[in-house]
């Protein structure tokens, strides 16, 4: 099972490969619960709660989530590269 850190690290460097998109790695925030990176690609603001397999969101995850869906924000847990991958290519 792989550990968020190195899921986290995969989704980071197949965003480095992407024209126009900026990723950040939020490490800490002066909130808790902010979602664990940050993206803008082609206009869209991309929030990305990283989890492994069987990890869960915590209340205060959830509502953040809510609040940038709220905002107009595409937020998601993601639980590997590929939910990523589906994402960008939506857009």
């Amino acid at each position: 099972m792989k550990r968020e850190s190195k899921i986290q690290s995969e989704i980071l460097n197949y965003l480095k490969g992407i024209d126009d998109c900026q990723a950040v790695k939020i490490v800490a925030a002066n909130r808790r619960g902010v979602p664990d990176i940050h993206i803008c690609h082609k206009g869209r603001y991309i929030v990305l709660e990283v989890k492994t397999e069987i990890g869960e969101l915590t209340t205060l995850q959830r509502v953040q989530l809510r609040s940038y869906k709220n905002a107009g924000a595409i937020a998601e847990v993601i639980r590997g590269l590929d939910e990523v991958k589906r994402i960008i290519d939506q857009l």
